[in-house]
């Protein structure tokens, strides 16, 4: 079994379209892949395939049940307001962008 941990310094960084794409990579050379995103922030129980992990969970072929959370994240947290703010904002400023 091979390991390959993905870090970085910061936030909003890349690493989870480095991890999609190595598991795009790895299931095509036809390995066997698991993802672990440990910890996950900003985690909205209402709409579990969203977001980070529900990326990765799509990327395994995986449905968005309690047992594949658990697996992929087992610590999930609810984004906290300055988050929601900040990604609301910047959602609207991208849209407002593509509008342009």
């Amino acid at each position: 079994m091979t390991t390959i941990f993905v870090t970085s310094s910061g936030t909003g960084i890349g690493k989870t379209f480095v991890t999609l794409r190595l598991i795009a990579e790895l299931k095509a050379s036809g390995k066997r892949v698991q993802a672990l995103k440990p910890v996950a922030s900003g985690f909205d129980a209402a709409r579990p395939g969203d977001g980070d992990t529900g990326a990765l969970l799509r990327a395994l072929e995986l449905e968005p049940t309690a047992a594949s959370l658990d697996a992929v994240s087992p610590w999930r947290f609810r984004p906290t307001p300055e988050r929601a703010r900040s990604e609301a904002f910047h959602r609207n400023t991208l849209l407002d962008e593509k509008l342009q």
